[in-house]
């Protein structure tokens, strides 16, 4: 929503209210205005306050939930048929909890991206503290390292893309280092 009134059309009660825009990145840095405006049909303007970029229902594609003031939150799937491939990492601490500041580098050949866990995000809003990380066209991952905050690493070699990897520091029971957690079907 506006963050002042001005001199631009009212829409009903709300004098805040705007429609929302939704951009779609490339691998150049680079983004453009995905149509309809906001990403969907017939949505009408709202006072939105905050969102969250998660993939709700484990299909591989990022989610939006859009959270609006004095009316109910949007959830805006990801319906995208080819949004390219993806790896999700599930980072852990000793305890199970998320491991907050740890980083990770996917090497994808030449490439490198680089990541770190955390919560924050924006007003009245939370990230999911596992990574989700497109990586295009890309057939596979060269590697993953994973460095937590206490200087411990971890390096997954190839691993499979298109699932979500829960991983754990090392010295954690073996068995649960690095446990793929099956992504649901559309």
């Amino acid at each position: 929503g506006r963050v002042g009134v001005g001199g631009e059309t009212r829409v009903g009660d709300d004098p805040y209210a705007e429609s929302n825009v939704l951009l779609r990145g490339d691998e150049d840095g680079r983004f453009t205005t995905v149509e309809p405006l906001g990403g969907v049909e017939g949505q009408s303007p709202a006072t939105s306050r905050g969102a969250i970029f998660l993939d709700f229902d484990d299909d591989g594609g990022m989610d939006v939930l859009v959270v609006n003031r004095d009316a109910p939150a949007r959830l805006l799937r990801n319906r995208v048929g080819d949004r390219g491939g993806w790896i999700g990492l599930d980072i852990r601490d000793r305890s199970g909890a998320p491991a907050i500041g740890a980083r990770v580098r996917i090497v994808l050949g030449d490439r490198t991206i680089s990541r770190t866990v955390r919560t924050d995000s924006g007003y009245l809003t939370a990230r999911d503290p596992r990574l989700h990380v497109g990586i295009g066209d890309a057939s596979s991952v060269d590697r993953v390292v994973i460095r937590w905050p206490d200087g411990s690493e971890v390096v997954l070699t190839g691993p499979e893309i298109g699932v979500m990897h829960r991983v754990q520091p090392p010295g954690t029971s073996p068995a649960s280092v690095a446990d793929d957690v099956p992504v649901r079907p559309d």
